[in-house]
């Protein structure tokens, strides 16, 4: 505390550079022993490599301040209207002790706090030497002489910039080495430009506040993301990064539930297995060996008799797609998953078709996932910087040099897609509906301690997911048990409306990868235009290989001889057998 309201050192700098190294390695790190260690070495480095007043000046220039203010000359400019230079003893301990709380010392909500916050840092400045006693004397009475209300700066999503800094520090083109990579980034004058679209971005802080601002209510994340480029708009990471500044849009692994079906849908297609192929869908017992076995249960006990995967798609039905899986194995699953964008490791188990994952995944790469259907199968890495280049003018980074790769046959996407669409219409995502196109898919844990809402039209995809940081139960927030369907789907919805509103109605492409058919035999053979079937576009893996049958026609009777006298009245003549004809085979239109 001195140190920053002196604007120098004058007292360890041990304390000082621990901080440092805490915001330097992320805030946002799960505070494992591991990672307690390399923010100790990575301190240890520091205090090699810098001076102490540049320790210091590093760790003014990044400290968070409350009212995203990043720094202190955007601290400054937020709390007081006078240059930096004009910082007396009363402002500056006022600042130094925000850092230990911004949000509950916040000055223009409780003045009381905060001038007695001061006042103890006051009190530390003068026992220290930093200022005389008659200095104290008079900060400690100076009025707080604060703005009228504060400055809002360009820092208004906190947990956006987190994410942009740790990819500078991971980023090899802002530097070969970590160490390189910090001195651009805290000390190499870099120009970023983000992809954060400030109308969506707040958009999507109205949404959340506006459906679960309450004392108590559970954490929310957002992530929306354009599926053409992998450009981040908009993200949410909690509620109070002051508070809680782990991100859990980025970071959080949670269970994604039927959120991950799309995933072994599009394997499926994949595999030659059309959507409206019908399974059992009663709740069963699966078996693998003499040892093991899984019990499959529908949500609310619902399916029973055979049902097609896309109405079973619609409906989130567990027991079809357990069965599904065995068809089609769950090392299929995770292989289409992974191509789709999902990066943490997925084990292989029968239950990855419903959504139940050893690690869990983060809405960041689910949201990124889920844009690969609505990009043609091809998937673009998410990022934060829109631009960079570094104080010599050299682009560093420049998103228009990025590249998708290729995950899946874009009519496969497409039908995947159709499916979503039959979901968000007519299914259990019909509440996040916006009266445009859309498709989507819902997600509900067992004991709904994780409830989702993945979504997209044609130009923005979003992640919505609601649960508590340490996971436990939500079987009565304002009243209800959480759902896909109840929060996650509304916040969705308000925030997917405010964000398309102006914008053209345009349905999904088409992709010139579908093949144009006429298929008959229910879909199992191409009909020719004299036999009955239907026209339709369906990607290659779900085009019948052979030709539909044609009916066998009989043969021909052979016509009657002209009657030949017998040479012997004794002679018999046997009468030729009369062929018999084939019956006509049927076909069903499809």
């Amino acid at each position: 505390v001195a140190n920053l309201a002196a604007g120098r050192v004058v007292q360890g700098g041990s304390t000082i550079t621990e901080q440092l190294a805490k915001l330097m390695y992320g805030p946002n790190a799960p505070r494992t022993l591991g990672e307690k260690l390399r923010e100790a070495r990575l301190a240890a480095w520091l205090e090699q490599r810098y001076s102490k007043d540049e320790i210091l000046s590093m760790y003014l220039n990044r400290a968070y301040f409350g009212h995203g203010a990043y720094g202190i000359q955007a601290a400054v400019e937020t709390y007081f209207d006078v240059p930096l230079r004009a910082l007396d003893a009363s402002r500056a301990a006022l600042l130094a002790g925000l850092l230990r709380a911004p949000a509950a010392l916040d000055p223009f909500r409780d003045a009381a706090a905060a001038r007695a916050r001061r006042n103890e840092v006051v009190a530390r400045m003068r026992d220290a030497g930093t200022i005389t006693a008659a200095e104290a004397a008079r900060a400690s009475s100076a009025p707080l002489s604060l703005r009228t209300r504060p400055l809002q700066t360009n820092a208004h999503a906190p947990y956006f910039v987190e994410y942009v800094e740790d990819q500078v520090l991971s980023d090899p083109a802002f530097g070969a080495t970590e160490q390189e990579r910090q001195d651009a980034l805290y000390r190499g004058g870099l120009t970023i430009r983000t992809t954060l679209d400030p109308r969506l971005q707040n958009a999507a802080e109205q949404a959340v506040s506006g459906v679960l601002g309450r004392a108590g209510d559970p954490d929310v994340a957002l992530i929306a993301i354009d599926p053409h480029t992998g450009a981040v708009r908009a993200m949410i990471g909690g509620k109070d990064f002051a508070r809680a500044p782990f991100n859990l849009a980025v970071q959080a692994k949670r269970q994604p539930g039927s959120a991950f079906k799309p995933f072994a849908l599009a394997a499926a297609i994949e595999g030659g297995i059309s959507p409206d192929k019908t399974y059992q869908s009663s709740e069963t017992t699966l078996h693998f060996d003499a040892y093991s076995s899984w019990r499959v249960r529908n949500y609310d006990g619902a399916g029973g008799g055979m049902m097609s995967l896309r109405t079973a798609t619609e409906r989130s039905v567990n027991a079809v797609y357990a069965r599904l899986v065995m068809d089609i194995g769950p090392d299929t699953v995770a292989g289409m998953a992974q191509r789709a964008g999902i990066t943490s490791p997925i084990e292989p188990f029968p239950s990855i078709a419903l959504g139940a994952l050893g690690t869990g995944v983060s809405p960041l790469e689910m949201a990124s996932a889920y844009g690969t259907f609505a990009n043609d199968g091809v998937h673009m890495p998410p990022h934060g910087i829109a631009f960079a280049k570094d104080a010599s003018g050299n682009v560093l980074s420049d998103e228009r040099a990025l590249r998708g790769t290729p995950a899946m046959d874009a009519g496969i996407a497409y039908e995947v897609t159709s499916v979503l669409q039959d979901v968000a219409r007519y299914g259990t995502g019909a509440n996040a509906w916006i009266g445009r196109p859309m498709a989507d898919k819902t997600g509900t844990t067992d004991g709904h301690r994780d409830a989702w809402l993945v979504g997209y039209t044609p130009d923005l995809v979003t992640a919505v997911w609601v649960g508590y940081r340490i996971p436990r139960p939500m079987t009565n927030v304002h009243g209800i048990s959480v759902v896909g369907a109840s929060f996650p789907s509304t916040i969705w919805r308000r925030f997917m409306s405010r964000a398309e509103a102006g914008k053209e109605v345009r349905d999904f492409d088409v992709p010139a990868a579908l093949m144009h058919v006429r298929v008959g035999g229910n879909g199992t053979c191409i009909a020719a235009s004299d036999q009955p079937g239907m026209d339709e576009s369906l990607p290659v893996s779900l085009v019948p290989s052979s030709p539909c049958p044609r009916p066998t026609q009989p043969a021909p009777s052979p016509s009657p001889s002209p009657a030949v006298p017998s040479p012997s009245p004794s002679a018999t003549a046997s009468p030729s057998p009369k062929p018999s004809a084939s019956p006509k085979p049927s076909v069903s239109p499809r």
